[in-house]
């Protein structure tokens, strides 16, 4: 009885039964660790899905630029998916926002780009509400499942980021992007060997 119970743990905790998430930090707990960030994207840590520490951006005058990015190794897999939980704070006017993930040929998303680039366009009258977090109903979930690599492909870069109006064209936009998920779907390798 006990030699059966130790098996069904064990089997529960193979690394195969678990999603694999190839982003370091996709929750930002404690910090930005992990991520690239510039012109004054920063954590948040009262908000949060599912807890408290999130990415925020906030572009609400003009020429505003915010982006956070993070370059993942991909070379192991043929498909990949791509998850995010988002907070719309506002977006008016020309202010907009990107979530995307572009593939490139060589380590550390250099060399070159195998993909234009690929955003996600959540549909908000699609998108799926979470529950989690707070404040506890206004985040949603965009994603890309199933997405194929070009052969060759070796790393990619998840870009996330605001940009508000100008002058002549105002607008801003502000979010708030936690649980970032890029990973294989069925955490199978290319070489049809299980991790």
């Amino acid at each position: 009885m006990l030699r059966k119970a130790i098996a069904l743990l064990l089997i529960a905790a193979s690394p195969g039964a678990f999603a694999l998430n190839l982003v370091t930090n996709p929750d930002f707990d404690h910090d930005l660790s992990g991520w690239t960030v510039s012109g004054g994207a920063y954590r948040e840590s009262f908000f949060g899905s599912p807890v408290g520490g999130t990415l925020r951006m906030d572009g609400t005058s003009n020429d505003v630029v915010e982006v956070a990015t993070q370059c993942v190794d991909v070379h192991r897999w043929t498909t990949i998916d791509f998850v995010l939980r988002y907070f719309v704070n506002a977006q008016y006017g020309s202010g907009t926002h990107v979530f995307s993930v572009d593939v490139y040929d060589a380590a550390d998303c250099a060399g070159n780009k195998l993909t234009p680039p690929s955003p996600i366009a959540p549909n908000e009258a699609a998108a799926v509400a979470i529950s989690e977090g707070n404040p506890s109903s206004g985040w949603l979930e965009a994603g890309a499942y199933d997405v194929a690599l070009p052969p060759g492909s070796t790393s990619a870069l998840i870009t996330l980021g605001i940009a508000s109006g100008t002058a002549a064209n105002p607008g801003g936009a502000s979010y708030m992007m936690d649980h970032i998920q890029v990973g294989p779907l069925d955490v199978i390798f290319a070489d049809d060997f299980e991790p």
